[in-house]
């Protein structure tokens, strides 16, 4: 399978990299490929065309959110396999959770997306925004104590 349409690394200056960048689908998987194509968020952002860029962004992110979902929905289950004496438990579930708890969080707060895109859910050290102060505040923590803003690029 090739995918040379898609831009690699995303310019996250153009709507197509901003929807890349609010969904999470940010790196190519061993096939070289992201799980939604550039075309595909093109086409959903012509959906929106004749809507304000920031409301059309957060709307494409939204239903490429719910495509992500539906094209990670076969990994998320559940399995045990016996190998030899010893039962493994295998969990796909961590990537499709993730997925639909960023579509549940962007469907409550649009204006993350909406009024101010330096808001978004930055990642820090696996933890969301809304959880940083949580992270600080651990005193046992890497960053306990630091004076790091949840909004600086450092």
């Amino acid at each position: 399978m090739s995918c040379n349409c898609d831009v690699s690394p995303p310019d996250f200056t153009t709507e197509v990299g901003k929807v890349r960048y609010y969904s999470g689908d940010t790196e190519l998987n061993t096939e070289g490929c992201y799980i939604i194509s550039d075309m595909t968020i093109l086409e959903v952002l012509d959906q929106y065309s004749n809507k304000p860029a920031n409301v059309r962004i957060w709307r494409s992110t939204l239903d490429v959110l719910l495509f992500m979902k539906s094209a990670m929905a076969p990994y998320a289950a559940r399995s045990r396999e016996r190998e030899g004496s010893v039962e493994v438990e295998i969990y796909g579930q961590e990537r499709y959770k993730a997925i639909c708890d960023l579509y549940d969080f962007y469907n409550k707060n649009p204006d993350v997306i909406v009024k101010d895109a330096v808001k978004a859910p930055i990642i820090i050290g696996g933890v969301r925004l809304d959880k940083f102060c949580n992270v600080i505040a651990d005193g046992n923590g890497h960053y306990s104590g630091s004076r790091i803003s949840p909004y600086s690029n450092t």
